[in-house]
């Protein structure tokens, strides 16, 4: 395997995901190393609410049908003012894709 091909596997993936909780697919795109970074420090530096985390983890994963991201940072307070429920259940979807959270956490000190 040369470098390009390496790089090529390595691109960011995109899941179309149903999240049931709303009845509608989404498009969330696993995080980029950078976009990690940003994720970690945006939610370290702040607020460490429940909704603030999860707007945020919404923010920057779900993606239009162009992958281009859906939201930008001024949209994470809006989102926090929805649905606590709806935001879990789309928030828990894009912790799936990024290998987030405690489940993610168990799986890989299984491998």
């Amino acid at each position: 395997m040369d470098k390009a091909s390496l790089f090529a596997a390595l691109e960011s993936e995109v899941h179309d995901i149903e999240v049931k909780a709303l009845g509608l697919v989404l498009r969330f795109k696993a995080l980029t190393g950078t976009a990690r970074d940003a994720f970690n420090a945006a939610i370290t530096a702040g607020d460490k609410s429940n909704s603030h985390f999860e707007a945020s983890l919404i923010a920057a994963t779900v993606v239009d049908a162009d992958g281009a991201p859906m939201f930008e940072a001024d949209d994470i307070e809006v989102l926090r003012q929805k649905n606590a429920t709806a935001l879990s259940a789309i928030a828990q979807e894009a912790m799936k894709v990024n290998k987030l959270g405690v489940d993610a956490e168990k799986e890989a000190q299984g491998n």
